[in-house]
């Protein structure tokens, strides 16, 4: 009994110490204060800079033909006008060659190469560069010599393979350079078997005639006029009366 009475004295008292408290203050015991909330500021995004590509040349047309050189402007201007019945029936028998000598070829490069040498007179490596250069085959290379060695100074081999990318055939461009189509043919295919060692290279190119070539005409000469007049001489062996003392 006197245990409850002593609980029940604690308790009055804490009770009176709160209320005292309360009564002091006018307040209930203080709260932490709550901050707003403050609103997260992202950084402002920047742009990505901006790389410029390196601008590049569009590719070539491989389809257009490449600009003539002056030097040659003369020799197509007549190329073109070649009969063109001739000159297919002349490219028809160059191809034929071109085929016999790439044969070969196939079978033994170097010994093209060196029959070629001796009958044109250069290095061997020398036509070996120049097919690279040119981009071309044995059968292609021989005709372009061929023509060369008959042209008088009239081409180089530059001109000569930049006429073959601008499209134009052996026969026409023989034409061009004012030689016989019907020739040209006859010796691509001699120069042909001396590639494929039919024939015994000599240092001598087969011949291609002038298509122009004047004929030659005898001059008549010593012939006595009538009356004892002296002789003139004249062309086509012609003379023609004197008379003398006149």
């Amino acid at each position: 009994m006197k245990r409850i009475w002593i609980l029940a004295l604690v308790v009055v008292a804490l009770i009176w110490s709160v209320g005292i408290a309360y009564a002091q203050t006018g307040t209930a015991p203080e709260q932490t204060p709550v901050k707003p909330a403050t609103p997260e500021i992202k950084p402002e995004m920047q742009p990505a800079p901006q790389t410029t590509a390196p601008q590049t040349a569009p590719p070539p047309d491989v389809s257009a033909k490449p600009e003539m050189s002056p030097g040659v402007a003369p020799i197509v201007a007549k190329a073109k006008k070649a009969p063109p019945q001739e000159a297919e029936a002349t490219d028809k028998k160059i191809r034929e060659s071109v085929k016999t000598v790439e044969k070969e070829a196939a079978t033994g490069e170097p010994m093209v190469a060196s029959r070629l040498a001796a009958e044109f007179g250069v290095p061997a490596q020398s036509l070996i560069t120049e097919k690279t250069t040119y981009q071309s085959g044995w059968g292609e290379l021989m005709i372009a010599h061929t023509i060369f060695a008959n042209a008088n100074n009239a081409v180089t081999l530059d001109q000569l393979f930049e006429m073959r990318r601008n499209g134009l055939g052996w026969g026409q461009i023989g034409h061009g350079l004012d030689l016989k189509m019907a020739e040209v043919a006859s010796a691509v295919k001699a120069e042909s078997r001396v590639a494929t060692g039919l024939s015994k290279a000599d240092g001598k190119p087969a011949k291609i005639s002038s298509a122009t070539a004047k004929a030659e005409t005898k001059v008549g000469a010593g012939a006595a006029t009538k009356d004892g007049g002296v002789a003139t001489d004249v062309g086509l062996g012609g003379t023609v009366k004197g008379e003398a003392g006149k």
